[in-house]
């Protein structure tokens, strides 16, 4: 499983959920926020992708939400 704490998930979701993209992300900031009132960490993410030669940036909101973590992707290149 993952881990229900925002920082650890943070490196996991970078490492485990978008590796299957092809990308290879770096969490180039991280700061502590809030959604709706919801405790959260948005992560500025910025990644390659070799084999099309593409570059990504992407703002991800982890979101504490009882014992669960959503994420939300903002993607702009």
């Amino acid at each position: 499983g993952s881990s229900r704490d925002l920082d650890t998930r943070a490196n996991q979701y970078c490492t485990r959920f978008l590796f299957n993209t092809g990308m290879y992300p770096e969490i180039k900031k991280q700061e502590k926020a809030e959604v709706m009132g919801l405790p959260a960490l948005a992560l500025y993410v910025e990644g390659e992708n070799p084999n099309r030669v593409e570059k990504a940036k992407s703002k991800i909101y982890l979101v504490k939400k009882g014992d669960r973590i959503i994420s939300f992707v903002c993607h702009f290149s």
